[in-house]
């Protein structure tokens, strides 16, 4: 069982043993969930959930999660033992990496952002809304493992446990930072937004492209310069 009082590398070790017993029922609840979703042409909310619980009292959570034509599987289990539960995920079905919510991180989410906006979460717990409203995240990793994550809805503080974990330990909501950082992390966000969708668009190397792309988020030429970089291409001013 999941408990808060374990550390983050024996909560990384309960979680790969129960993968292993996980990962055929991951896989046919997907396809059955996908075949579905794709048959009936679902548009708007579409939400399954299975629970399994395994025999170390672990109760998991598996979800698929459709809005419009974005899905999304969420594969979690609650970390018990406090005031407010935090939560163990897998990334994905296939080598996942092990992600934590502390308790401390989902409180403090529910604070900063949910109470802070007055927002309900509808068919969702925190924890799915959570990762629905901010799978468009950049991750910075520093120097001593420790890093942050930018989204749309704020600045979270996490660090890396090992090369198969990270722990989310704590969210800073817009209102927790100055003015400054504030605008330094949405033009993080806007050059994330920027890149994704170029990575979407089979002439991501046209500069009429990717200048257009940048415009759309109020990005100018140090975005284009920093585009073709990435790519190892120069950027000719013209």
């Amino acid at each position: 069982m999941f408990v808060s009082s374990m550390s983050s590398e024996e909560l990384c070790a309960e979680a790969m043993k129960d993968f292993s017993i996980l990962q055929t029922k991951i896989d046919l609840f997907m396809d059955r969930c996908g075949k579905r979703h794709r048959q009936e042409h679902f548009i708007g909310r579409f939400i399954k959930r299975m629970v399994v619980t395994t025999k170390r009292n672990n109760s998991w959570t598996i979800a698929f999660l459709a809005l419009n034509e974005g899905v999304a599987l969420l594969i979690y289990a609650p970390i018990i033992g406090q005031e407010t539960c935090g939560y163990i995920a897998l990334s994905s079905n296939r080598h996942p990496l092990v992600l934590e919510y502390t308790p401390h991180f989902m409180q403090r989410y529910r604070e900063r952002y949910l109470r802070y906006y007055n927002l309900e979460t509808g068919n969702y717990n925190a924890f799915e809304y959570f990762n629905m409203k901010n799978n468009n995240t950049l991750y910075v990793r520093q120097p001593d493992n420790s890093y942050y994550f930018i989204s749309e809805q704020g600045v979270m503080i996490g660090r890396l446990v090992s090369e198969c974990m990270v722990s989310h330990r704590t969210y800073i909501g817009d209102d927790n930072l100055s003015l400054r950082k504030r605008i330094i992390l949405d033009e993080e966000y806007k050059t994330l937004c920027a890149a994704n969708a170029l990575l979407r668009l089979p002439d991501n190397l046209n500069l009429e492209t990717v200048r257009n792309v940048a415009n759309q988020y109020n990005l100018g030429d140090e975005f284009t310069q920093r585009w073709y970089t990435w790519h190892a291409m120069e950027f000719v001013q013209p």
